[in-house]
């Protein structure tokens, strides 16, 4: 990936986390995902990836996920045959998740365990882990042959037992992808979001587009139900 679709990645997290804080769990709508292709079948630069772990702003949870899709290939206990994926979701807060494709959760901690400070016991399946490095605490469960991981542990129930439903096939379709659902943007921040989204798909559109393809984006940005970016590095 090269800088300018890293950036957009980012502004578009950060934005989808900006819109409330999570505090609580429900059932939930997506209100975005971002897909990553399987590891072996990813035909990008996905090592790129890893300055995400490092972008102000950029939540724990979302950071760890990053880096080990970037550096962890080849990882004991992960499936690296399955593809990746994160969950933002709404109700009367926003809360988000990352699902990692496992085959097994004790072989993964232990490959990992140079980089974690420790592991306890929360309530039920969920687990606290404390990376060696500051403010790295996260919760973590698993579902099936799936790790899920979030700075909330509340964000962690009633969780698919196949997240790559979610996905809607952009896995097969986008080495990366980023998909927002415009229509479940809460009514109260829809017209902020509307704007900083024009701008951000305005950025893109202007590095490859032309004045006129920017002034129809804009002009359709309130009517749309979906925004979709993806990327796939040519073969």
């Amino acid at each position: 990936m090269n800088r300018v679709c890293l950036t957009a990645l980012c502004a578009a997290l950060i934005l989808t986390l900006s819109l409330a804080p999570a505090t609580q769990s429900a059932a939930a709508e997506p209100l975005a995902v971002v897909s990553l292709s399987a590891q072996n079948g990813a035909v990008g630069e996905i090592g790129d990836l890893s300055a995400l772990a490092d972008a102000p702003d950029m939540p724990a949870w979302l950071a760890a996920m990053f880096k080990l899709y970037a550096e962890g290939q080849g990882a004991y206990g992960l499936d690296n045959s399955r593809p990746w994926g994160v969950v933002f979701q709404v109700d009367s807060t926003v809360s988000g998740y990352c699902f990692v494709p496992i085959t097994d959760a004790e072989g993964l901690a232990q490959t990992l365990g140079d980089f974690i400070e420790s592991i306890d016991h929360v309530d039920g399946n969920i687990y606290s882990v404390v990376g060696k490095q500051p403010n790295q605490q996260i919760y973590v469960t698993v579902v099936g042959q799936w790790l899920f991981a979030s700075d909330s542990r509340w964000s962690l129930t009633g969780l698919p037992a196949d997240p790559t439903k979610l996905l809607c096939g952009l896995n097969k379709q986008f080495d990366v992808a980023f998909r927002a659902n415009v229509s479940a943007i809460p009514e109260s921040v829809r017209p902020e979001v509307n704007e900083k989204l024009n701008g951000l798909l305005g950025m893109l559109v202007s590095q490859v587009g032309s004045e006129r393809t920017m002034a129809a984006l804009s002009s359709v940005m309130d009517s749309i139900d979906s925004i979709t970016m993806g990327w796939r590095a040519h073969k």
